[in-house]
């Protein structure tokens, strides 16, 4: 493992880098980046599910199992049309799915950094992220509301512009000089 985060450094300065840009933008547009996710899904759910709808009619005669990509875009069709129906219900939904994220990425951030204890230096950073992730994936499950609700009232997406410091900082940690 060791050796391919040598290799990768990169991917852990992109993470960092793209976790920014999303916390920068969740700071600045709060409302309008939130409602843009939502509309960005509902558009890709309801295109995909289209086009899996004339797919699997298309080839209903050649393929016994055909049925089960109409089921998929039947799904995605319905999910499209909640989406744009319900967007606030779907906003919720994404912040709960942004939580489970950040709980699960803090446990295997701190698994990482424990197994490499040895072998790298500034182990500390990757576990203090774990550590930050996991406080926003509680705070997102306990305040789930703040997500969605009024930016001043904003906790979670506040501490979430601290999150992309530390990926960025092991990356040199880990590939000392290879930016």
């Amino acid at each position: 493992m060791h050796e391919l985060l040598l290799q990768s450094w990169w991917m852990l300065a992109l993470r960092g880098a793209i976790a920014l840009l999303f916390g920068v933008l969740a700071l600045v547009w709060p409302g309008l980046t939130l409602l843009w996710l939502v509309a960005l899904f509902a558009a890709y759910a309801l295109l995909g599910g289209v086009a899996s709808v004339i797919g699997a009619v298309s080839h209903r005669q050649s393929d016994e199992e055909w049925w089960l990509i109409l089921l998929l875009g039947l799904v995605s069709i319905g999910a499209g049309v909640i989406a744009i129906l319900h967007p606030g219900l779907t906003a919720l939904v994404l912040v709960l799915v942004m939580g489970a994220n950040a709980l699960v990425t803090g446990v295997l951030d701190i698994a990482v950094a424990i197994r490499l204890c040895k072998a790298m230096q500034g182990e500390w950073l990757l576990i203090l992220t774990g550590i930050i992730s996991l406080v926003f994936g509680v705070l997102v499950f306990l305040f789930p509301g703040a997500g969605v609700s009024h930016p001043s009232e904003r906790v979670p997406s506040r501490l979430n512009l601290s999150l992309p410091a530390f990926p960025v900082a092991l990356s040199e940690a880990v590939a000392p000089g290879h930016r």
